[in-house]
């Protein structure tokens, strides 16, 4: 549904990329990698959310870093419409029960539906087992893998959404 509302793919994947968790912060080259877009395309889609305030900019060297803006008044409810349309409120009840087994959360497009995703998930090396079941349960579509890096296709948008950096917090 969103995706008629906002018909570029890049500037979709951008809120999706810094609106599903707040410490999301990226630069540039990265971004174009993740979504497999042009650098360009990428800068274009960067400046105008910048420009009305969603996004802030920071640097670093030679890089600017991204992040959204938690400041803006429509922050909480971009958030909410963009964890609405990823299923992060469904996911979220597989997370909660096995977040201690997880080292990272990615958003991968589906290739046979552009429009839609499906979580990719990492488990920590040597550290219990990621149920899928449950997944299945409420309608979630989970691919555990091993190192998620490495089995990219450089076609099909793959971002990473979270990591556990050995901290406790929950990723929403």
């Amino acid at each position: 549904m969103l995706q008629h509302l906002i018909t570029s793919k890049t500037r979709l994947r951008l809120l999706v990329k810094f609106f599903v968790y707040e410490g999301t912060e990226a630069y540039l080259r990265e971004l174009a990698k993740e979504f497999g877009d042009s650098t360009n395309a990428v800068r274009v889609e960067l400046n105008r959310l910048t420009d009305c305030g969603l996004l802030t900019r920071s640097e670093e060297g030679n890089r600017k870093f991204y992040q959204a803006n938690p400041e803006h008044p429509f922050y909480a409810d971009v958030q909410y419409i963009v964890r609405r349309y990823i299923g992060w409120f469904e996911f979220e009840q597989v997370y909660k029960y096995q977040k201690e087994h997880i080292q990272s959360i990615y958003l991968r497009e589906k290739e046979d539906e552009r429009d839609t995703y499906e979580y990719v998930i990492t488990q920590k090396s040597g550290d219990g087992h990621i149920d899928l079941d449950m997944a299945e349960a409420v309608g979630i579509p989970i691919v555990l893998e091993d190192n998620v890096e490495e089995t990219r296709d450089p076609h099909t948008p793959c971002f990473l959404i979270w990591m556990n950096e050995q901290q406790d917090t929950v990723p929403c």
